[in-house]
């Protein structure tokens, strides 16, 4: 699961109100990002990375890691959208970035296309013009 990175500067803030600022920053900047765009991290990388980081200046970090469990997903969620063009041809859209792609064969899950290559969305389903789902 991808948390936003700011989130969770901003609940290690709160969480942590003595220590100071640019230590959590760095920190949360150690977390590796997801391979998707914007400041998405693994939930589970920043829990692991607090509690060592947080360890030997508190005697826990377990207030940290129940807030970054709390903390939303910030992984965009989509669906393709299966169109036709002028000539009959199929092509595919995602629903987050409006991007379209063309397939010489086969739909984007027969491609294992599970993500937008564009903007990173996780798009499992595909949706037929008229509203059918696949």
């Amino acid at each position: 699961m991808l948390i936003d990175s700011e989130e969770t500067y901003k609940i290690l803030c709160e969480a942590y109100p003595l220590l100071q600022k640019d230590y959590l920053r760095r920190v949360i900047d150690e977390v590796p990002s997801a391979e998707v765009k914007g400041d998405l991290i693994s939930r589970e990388e920043a829990i692991k990375k607090v509690n060592t980081a947080l360890f030997p200046k508190l005697y826990t970090a377990k207030d940290a890691e129940k807030a970054l469990r709390e903390l939303p997903s910030a992984e965009r969620v989509g669906h393709w959208i299966e169109c036709e063009d002028y000539d009959g041809d199929i092509y595919y859209e995602c629903s987050e970035c409006k991007e379209d792609f063309c397939l010489i064969d086969g739909t984007p899950a027969d491609n294992l296309y599970f993500y937008c290559p564009n903007c990173g969305s996780h798009n499992p389903t595909i949706k037929r013009m008229e509203g059918e789902e696949e």
